[in-house]
């Protein structure tokens, strides 16, 4: 099923009524939000919302709340502000005027990413399970069926059975295939590259990055591939690869879901070469850690708050790492 051709016909019907500006608007949101452009992303929701509102138009809400979810959750970990959000936008979206809309399948994915941030391994069995609820209501023709499987591989991941969840990605290419869809998708690429990583299978992450790059459009997995990159030179100890490709932090600074990957990166490092075990490296960790925690993200903030605290007490910064378990 083609979820966009609604979107494309509301769009044009939109123009042809004198609605320009809620027609850009819903033109423009998926735009920014793959691009990092939240701030844009945060003046236009408001607007477009009442516009559609006004209009008595519920679909298109719809469409702008759970693109303005992407943004707050799988972009900036808006935990905190996003999930009384996505629980209203799920009961919304259940509405006799709202249930055929193809987005309320996407906001199954927005409270699924919600409780994977609070504790993904608490809520594995959770977000299992309505995961597969929703994937029982579509076939792999939607495009939604690669998110919410997503969703489904990294509760397995979360459980740390990496085998498994690529074992689940390779059924999902035979659905995939078998339904003439196409197979490494964005949804599933990182993910791939993430248990490979974690089984120290690092010449078949690499080949399968090199593999999928050109399927990964948008500013955001820029970073993300560079990250990954810098993660697999990591762990087989190329650290000045590592400084060619990582990212500089002001690159990703309002992108906190590149925090932890990033911090992973720079952790692997330091734990190797005690030089780059730096007092601004710690700086860096506290700043990630105040805004994760402050955003309602606990389980990942913990973790990143002992390697913070380890890294501390090796520069002999008690103190430091004692703050970092505050």
């Amino acid at each position: 099923m083609d979820i966009w051709n609604w979107v494309h016909l509301k769009i044009d019907e939109l123009y042809s009524n004198g609605h320009d500006r809620l027609a850009d608007i819903m033109n423009d949101i998926s735009h920014f939000v793959a691009d990092g452009e939240h701030h844009k992303v945060d003046a236009i929701v408001p607007e477009g919302l009442a516009l559609a509102r006004n209009l008595k138009d519920k679909w298109v809400e719809v469409f702008l709340r759970h693109w303005y979810l992407q943004s707050l959750v799988l972009h900036r970990y808006e935990v905190g502000k996003a999930m009384p959000e996505a629980i209203d936008l799920l009961d919304f979206g259940h509405h006799a005027d709202t249930r055929d809309c193809p987005q309320t399948i996407c906001s199954v994915q927005d409270l699924a990413v919600c409780f994977s941030y609070v504790d993904g391994p608490a809520y594995a069995d959770e977000r299992m399970r309505i995961s597969q609820e929703t994937l029982d209501r579509i076939s792999p023709k939607w495009p939604c069926f690669a998110c919410i499987t997503s969703e489904y591989a990294s509760a397995i991941i979360d459980q740390g059975r990496y085998q498994d969840a690529l074992d689940y990605f390779d059924e999902c290419d035979k659905q995939l295939i078998k339904a003439g869809e196409q197979i490494d998708t964005s949804d599933y690429a990182l993910q791939r590259v993430d248990c490979l990583v974690n089984l120290n299978r690092f010449d078949e992450a690499k080949n399968y990055l090199q593999r999928v790059e050109n399927h990964l459009k948008g500013s955001t997995f820029d970073i993300d591939l560079k990250i990954s990159r810098a993660q697999i030179a990591a762990h087989e100890g190329d650290f000045e690869l590592v400084k060619q490709i990582l990212p500089n932090f002001d690159a990703l600074k309002e992108e906190v879901s590149a925090y932890e990957d990033w911090l992973d990166v720079q952790y692997e490092v330091a734990a190797k070469q005690p030089g780059e075990n730096t007092w601004q490296l710690g700086a860096r960790f506290e700043y990630c850690v105040n805004r994760m925690k402050r955003q309602g993200i606990l389980r990942r903030t913990i973790n990143l708050a002992l390697k913070a605290g380890r890294l501390a007490l090796k520069r002999g910064r008690v103190a430091t790492a004692q703050l970092m378990q505050s």
